[in-house]
């Protein structure tokens, strides 16, 4: 079975892409998403093997992108969440009166 995706129109004028209504660029950006993740030409053995073996590699350069710091905020905001969703299943639930 095949999944076919279909482009719908956003506005503006049709493109030199196809017709399809997304300026070129926009075409482009989407035909390369859909593409998956592409490893850079100067990857070493290990980023690619790490990518053969399934890591989503662009979640490693996305990581890469922002300081240490802003890294340690993003674990600790989201390690917070986790801590209050857990406290929150412990915590009995109390009917508001209906």
């Amino acid at each position: 079975m095949t999944n076919v995706t279909q482009v719908i129109p956003v506005g503006g004028s049709e493109s030199a892409a196809g017709g399809d209504g997304l300026p070129f660029d926009e075409q482009d950006l989407i035909d390369q998403l859909n593409q998956g993740y592409l490893c850079p030409p100067g990857a070493g053995p290990m980023w690619r093997a790490a990518h053969e073996a399934g890591v989503d590699m662009s979640l490693i350069e996305d990581a890469l992108q922002i300081s240490p710091a802003q890294r340690l905020r993003e674990h600790q905001r989201a390690l917070n969440q986790i801590l209050a969703m857990k406290e929150a299943r412990r915590s009995p639930v109390h009917d508001s009166g209906s």
